[in-house]
């Protein structure tokens, strides 16, 4: 090989070993930036290798040092997308209930449950005792019923168990399977103390919970026009995570109207008129405790003993849309 042939093989490799990074860089996906960044580095090495001279040794080690870190960080991101590969069920149920949640934190929502298979006729809860578990239907019907009578039937994407899971409160009607249901489920006790260790899970489980939680609200007919022309108030909110403490008793919740001074909370039996409670809203550090005035049916109003400053309100709907974005 002559030394103009040589020269002119290494300047190809030069500009080639760019040309790459340049296109590694205008690439979207990060693992396709790390493989094309190792081949950038490859053509360099290669480009030294030729030179063959002892004082380019030293780029050699630092090109083979840049490969090693981008192969690792290929292989972990390889491995990532494995782990939060979904299947066909797990694409559709996503869909159906977590359309705006990560594959990420659907995956960890996923491990913390099981799917699960009822006959037709098969009893899912009872009136009157509180459910082992919250679950999701992906396929079939569950028919509702008081004393015996249908009163709605769910299918796809909406959950059984929900009301109970947010207010620790037994079931208010018994549920059945009308045909073949395949759902999801979870153990409720599992996961909230799950929820508890990972905010975001506990995030996506409420946004799920969200359009069940406003069709019941809507049928309890709760009177919003009252609060939003209260004194103080200000504008109502949307559903807001929240934990109740009602004396011994700690239960997750939402908060289904909130203003200065007062919160409508989905709390089932938990709150009675003239009793004590305080709750940690969704976006506050510090509980705000308060007196139940009315207490009936799917809600309970709570009233602050100290009304929310106008920063407070503006911190919870700030975390409300932050939640919404994710």
């Amino acid at each position: 090989m002559t030394l103009d042939a040589l020269d002119l093989s290494t300047d190809t490799l030069v500009h080639l070993g760019f040309f790459v990074f340049l296109i590694a860089f205008l690439v979207r996906d990060v693992l396709w930036l790390r493989v094309l960044a190792i081949l950038a580095y490859t053509v360099h090495i290669l480009r030294v290798g030729l030179l063959g001279d002892d004082p380019f040794d030293y780029l050699m080690l630092w090109y083979a040092t840049f490969v090693a870190i981008n192969a690792g960080h290929a292989a972990w991101l390889v491995y990532e997308r494995r782990l939060t590969r979904l299947s066909a069920a797990e694409r559709d149920l996503a869909a159906l209930a977590f359309p705006a949640l990560d594959r990420g934190t659907l995956k960890r929502l996923l491990r913390a449950g099981a799917w699960h298979r009822l006959a037709p006729g098969e009893q899912l809860t009872w009136y009157g005792e509180r459910p082992e578990v919250l679950a999701v239907i992906l396929a079939g019907r569950i028919a509702v019923r008081d004393s015996g009578e249908t009163i709605a039937c769910i299918g796809p994407g909406h959950f059984v168990g929900e009301m109970s899971f947010i207010t620790d409160a037994p079931a208010t009607a018994d549920t059945f399977a009308e045909n073949h249901v395949r759902l999801f489920q979870w153990d409720q006790e599992t996961l909230a103390r799950r929820c508890e260790r990972d905010p975001a899970l506990q995030t996506a489980i409420y946004t799920a919970l969200g359009p069940d939680l406003v069709q019941k609200i809507a049928a309890t007919r709760v009177n919003h026009e009252a609060a939003d022309t209260a004194q103080g108030a200000g504008t109502g909110t949307g559903i807001i995570p929240a934990r109740l403490q009602h004396g011994t008793v700690t239960a997750y919740t939402v908060v289904v109207d909130l203003v200065a001074d007062r919160a409508r909370i989905a709390a089932g039996g938990a709150l009675q008129a003239g009793e004590r409670a305080e709750i940690t809203l969704s976006g506050l550090s510090e509980p705000r405790q308060g007196t139940v005035v009315t207490g009936s049916g799917d809600i309970a109003e709570l009233h602050f003993d100290a009304p929310l400053d106008q920063a407070s309100l503006d911190a919870i709907r700030a975390r409300q849309t932050a939640a919404q974005a994710a």
